[in-house]
């Protein structure tokens, strides 16, 4: 009953449709094809936009792509945007790190769990085996922290330190192993952790991404950090809700440089949604203060999108780059001008967005393909868009369950780069009507003069 009520409701939103389909353009009229092979078991859908689909269409918006069913009839599609409100949330959770003296490897050596029963239950607490009448263990150096994570309800992501300043900086690597009985321990994260003053600029890195499970206890050591160096504060960082973020990459070199190589032109050769950016820089002390700025074409102004500090910094067999800056624009041509520090080699312009999904009603006999680039579009008001991109019908179709992924194969040719041109054609029956309405407008001047003319005449 529910899968006939839905039909009922789609075979009303779809009327219209089926009506003006005479008037779609035909699937060879486009310029280019991507083959689409779906999940046949689904009503709908969904498939994810590379960045080829964008350099294939004519339209910024995508609004000239089309889906075809094996007998070239177009089906219902759209366009579904990442959903921001999907977006994965951190929160940071403050921990209690214990400070050990010891090796590394000899701090096993140091911990127990002791078991106390009681008439509550049986509990265990952690024993340090510390002397704690004895300053830093009885002189030995403070070597790592441990992390009680038992009480913790909900899983880490990353860790987040802050420490005392340190007035010459430096460049060190924390190591955070994971064991849950402190006896066998595995290595869960290395990340480099700094804090410098380079040419006026500051750069401090405190964040340390962790690539599993935290299990019950972390034990946190380092190297290359300065003498006397202890943590201030150590915060958890959990997503409390959405997906991890996925984004395409992509990155260019400048195909034009100014004389003095301060000003960089890079060329995306589509619009999508850029939502992150980078500077990568060669080179093993390099500093710059640099402007990032965007246009759609070269017929629109630059408009700003970041101004700031980025980096590629080795020292002691460390590395530390600067990470991506949130951006806000769908743009393809791009600037970067360097307003102080230099160089030492290539600068290449990092670009990252979260991928948008194709959906469609598989409609029809397979095989599917999808269609792009067709500028004639644009002039008759996107009909893929207008008659085809309804919503509505998407939102009933997943209130049902979950679209199919279909799989996207690689660009072939339809009608190739001649759809991306419109030609300019006399279109005698505009001509026809236009020289109508002039004489119809000749005509009623005529008799109005004639009629003043009269009563001029019968006034005398």
């Amino acid at each position: 009953m529910k899968r006939l009520v839905t039909g009922f409701i789609l075979a009303s939103l779809l009327l219209p449709t089926l009506v003006s389909a005479a008037e779609l353009p035909d699937r060879d009229d486009y310029a280019w094809r991507f083959g689409l092979e779906i999940d046949s078991s689904r009503e709908f859908q969904s498939v994810e936009l590379p960045l080829e689909v964008y350099r294939s269409v004519s339209d910024p918006g995508l609004r000239d792509l089309g889906v075809y069913n094996a007998a070239g009839q177009a089906v219902p599609r759209i366009i579904a945007s990442a959903d921001a409100g999907n977006e994965a949330v951190e929160k940071e959770l403050r921990l209690a790190p214990l400070p050990l003296a010891a090796a590394p490897e000899q701090l096993h050596e140091q911990l127990q769990l002791l078991m106390q029963q009681s008439e509550t239950g049986t509990t265990l607490r952690l024993d340090s085996q510390r002397d704690d009448s004895r300053p830093d263990a009885g002189g030995e150096e403070l070597s790592a922290y441990l992390v009680d994570l038992r009480e913790l309800e909900t899983e880490l992501v990353a860790l987040s330190l802050d420490w005392a300043p340190v007035p010459q900086g430096f460049i060190g690597s924390i190591k955070v192993s994971s064991s849950d009985d402190l006896q066998h321990w595995r290595q869960l994260a290395q990340a480099t952790v700094a804090e410098l003053e380079h040419q006026g600029a500051r750069i401090e890195q405190n964040r340390v991404p962790l690539t599993g499970p935290a299990g019950n206890f972390l034990r946190i050591s380092w190297t290359g950090m300065p003498d006397g160096w202890r943590l201030d504060t150590l915060n958890g960082i959990s997503r409390e809700s959405g997906p991890e973020d996925k984004r395409l990459w992509q990155e260019l070199e400048p195909y034009q440089r100014s004389k003095d190589g301060r000003e960089l032109l890079f060329d995306l050769d589509a619009n999508p949604p850029i939502d992150r950016l980078n500077l990568v820089l060669e080179g093993s002390n390099v500093v710059l203060r640099a402007r990032i700025e965007f246009r759609a074409d070269n017929q629109q102004p630059w408009r700003e999108a970041h101004e700031g500090v980025f980096y590629q910094i080795r020292r002691d067999d460390q590395a530390l780059a600067s990470t991506p800056v949130t951006a806000g624009a769908a743009a393809a041509e791009w600037k970067v001008t360097i307003e102080s520090g230099a160089t030492q080699g290539a600068v290449r312009l990092q670009l990252g967005w979260r991928p948008q999904q194709l959906m469609f009603l598989a409609q029809g006999t397979p095989p599917f393909e999808l269609v792009s680039g067709r500028a004639l579009d644009q002039v008759e008001g996107f009909p893929q868009q207008t008659q085809l991109g309804d919503r509505s019908i998407f939102q009933i179709l997943e209130r049902n369950g979950d679209p199919g992924i279909a799989v996207m194969g690689p660009r072939e040719i339809r009608a190739g780069d001649a759809s991306l041109r419109i030609e300019k054609k006399t279109d005698w029956r505009t001509v026809l009507v236009w020289l109508g309405l002039s004489a119809a407008v000749l005509g009623v001047g005529w008799l109005v003069i004639s009629l003043l003319r009269e009563m001029r005449a019968k006034e005398i």
